[in-house]
């Protein structure tokens, strides 16, 4: 984990109502983490099976996300460069960020607009400079 992957991640937890992130790798066959804080899913099954629903959304809209043992999020958006998905604590939101996907997830203090804003900046941001 590179120092400059967790300055990132420091900076979408300091979104009011973001409760964890992590940058992960897109492989699917072996789990690359490159930063996360420190409360983050560590369930290498699920993270593999969110990688893997960018490229097939049809099993995340059938599936719903799973971060881990018990928190299912239901799937309200899937595309190429965003998935959303909702439970009655919170939210989960993954943004494409070229080689990479930046996973976020929120409490209900969260304003969803406002984390998905700002966080796709910076996934745009790495998409166009640094993950190419």
């Amino acid at each position: 984990m590179s120092t400059s992957w967790d300055s990132y991640i420091v900076e979408i937890l300091k979104i009011e109502g973001v409760t964890s992130a992590a940058i992960l790798g897109k492989a699917t066959d072996v789990l690359s983490v490159w930063a996360s804080s420190k409360d983050f899913s560590t369930d290498t099954g699920c993270l593999l099976n969110v990688v893997k629903g960018f490229s097939d959304q049809d099993q995340l809209r059938a599936n719903g996300i799973r971060l881990k043992d018990g928190a299912k999020y239901m799937t309200t958006v899937a595309s190429d460069d965003f998935v959303h998905g909702k439970n009655t604590d919170g939210g989960v939101m993954l943004f494409n960020a070229g080689t990479g996907i930046i996973v976020v997830s929120y409490n209900n203090e969260a304003a969803p607009g406002n984390v998905s804003t700002t966080v796709a900046k910076l996934a745009d941001y790495l998409k166009s400079v640094l993950m190419q």
